[in-house]
């Protein structure tokens, strides 16, 4: 809306980067509001949201709002694992819709990122091999479908370029099936 110049607001504001909140500072959060309930969150369930959401707090939010809907009074790491599963099992309408948008290369490689998480070299020959896929200009032009569809996004970093699936939900459920 901002960065397009075909879009009426272009240039109106100053871009800002919101960087992921520390998990520490996230973590006394969320163990905050389940003690506000007067509910126990161990610290082991805690990071394993964390981690499983990649603090982002749109699934973050999800995953803890199942917790609390589901009425327990002291949340194990187990128990955030069963309702992570849930979750992602319920979404899986959705996935199969995504699989049929798209080509078999395109599925294949947004499976590839999903398993690895981040991927910063996928026209490596080791990547490529290593699921399977068929050539860097395959992947290339796979990769560049997915951006445009925003099914992956491609971030600059300290430590270089590299490539995800934008749906960390999405990311977490491709990587579980075999």
């Amino acid at each position: 809306m901002f960065n397009n110049v075909k879009r009426p607001f272009f240039a109106s504001t100053q871009t800002i980067r919101l960087n992921p909140i520390p998990d520490p500072i996230y973590a006394a959060f969320i163990e905050s509001k389940f003690q506000k309930a007067k509910r126990k969150i161990d610290s082991g369930a805690i990071e394993f949201i964390l981690k499983f959401t990649r603090t982002h707090t749109f699934y973050t939010q999800s995953l803890c709002n199942r917790l609390y809907a589901d009425g327990n009074k002291h949340i194990k790491q187990e128990t955030v694992a069963v309702t992570a599963l849930r979750l992602l099992s319920e979404q899986e309408p959705v996935f199969f819709q995504y699989r049929s948008l798209l080509t078999m290369q395109q599925w294949n490689l947004l499976r590839a990122i999903a398993i690895e998480d981040t991927v910063q070299k996928p026209h490596s020959k080791h990547f490529i091999m290593r699921h399977q896929l068929e050539s860097a200009s395959n992947v290339q032009r796979s990769l560049d479908a997915l951006i445009k569809k925003e099914m992956v996004y491609k971030e600059q970093t300290d430590d270089g370029v590299f490539y995800r699936v934008y749906d960390c939900f999405l990311s977490r459920w491709l990587s579980k099936m075999r």
